[in-house]
C-alpha cells in the first residue's frame, strides 16, 4: 500500500522519457513568419515598459502543433536567464 504512489510516479516519468524527443532548440528550423511576429511583440512591450532594455527581455516559441515539423522562433533565445520562480 505504501509503495503504490512512488510506484506510479516512477512509471509516469519513465513513460513521459520514453516518448520524449530531447532535441537540442537550435536543430528545430526557425519560421520566419513567427520570427517576425515575435520581434514585432517585443518591440511593443518595450515600448509599453520603457524602463525594460531589449537586453533583459528574451522570448522563445515552439509551435509543436505539428509533431512531425516542429517550428520555432526566439527573441533573444540564446542568452542565459535565470527563471523568475528563482530569483526571489
Amino acid at each position: 500500500m505504501r509503495y503504490r504512489l512512488p510506484a506510479l510516479i516512477l512509471t509516469v516519468a519513465l513513460t513521459m522519457s520514453a516518448r520524449g524527443d530531447f532535441r537540442e532548440f537550435s536543430v528545430i528550423p526557425v519560421d520566419p513568419s513567427r520570427a517576425t511576429r515575435l520581434r514585432h511583440a517585443a518591440d511593443e512591450i518595450i515600448k509599453r515598459y520603457p524602463a525594460l532594455e531589449r537586453e533583459d527581455l528574451a522570448i522563445s516559441l515552439i509551435d509543436v502543433t505539428d509533431s512531425n515539423l516542429p517550428a520555432r522562433a526566439d527573441v533573444n533565445g540564446d542568452a542565459p536567464f535565470y527563471p523568475a520562480s528563482v530569483v526571489k
